[in-house]
């Protein structure tokens, strides 16, 4: 089994968030501490790749979307009703 994370370089690089931000660093740790847990006989591999892509092209895509709640319910209740929805799309 292969299971990939981002280093805490290639966070930085997705989040725009500096290296040394210690959130960013605690959640770096997060994910290599889950993966030993869950795996504990697994083991890192560093991957040589000169170059992933090209620093002038974004490395991410941001889709943002405003939406009203519909008369009947709260703003909560059509968040829920979204994310079900969404999550129910991907699993397609």
């Amino acid at each position: 089994m292969n299971v990939s994370i981002l280093s805490l370089r290639g966070l930085s690089r997705m989040t725009r968030i500096p290296m040394n931000n210690p959130d960013l660093i605690a959640l770096a740790d997060k994910m290599g501490n889950a993966l030993t847990t869950a795996l504990p006989s697994g083991h890192f591999k560093s991957l040589a790749y000169q170059k992933v892509a090209d620093a002038s092209k974004p490395l991410s895509v941001t889709f943002q979307a405003t939406f009203d709640a519909p008369k009947e319910s709260t703003v909560l209740e059509a968040k829920d009703d979204f994310e079900a929805e969404f999550e129910a799309e991907m699993e397609r």
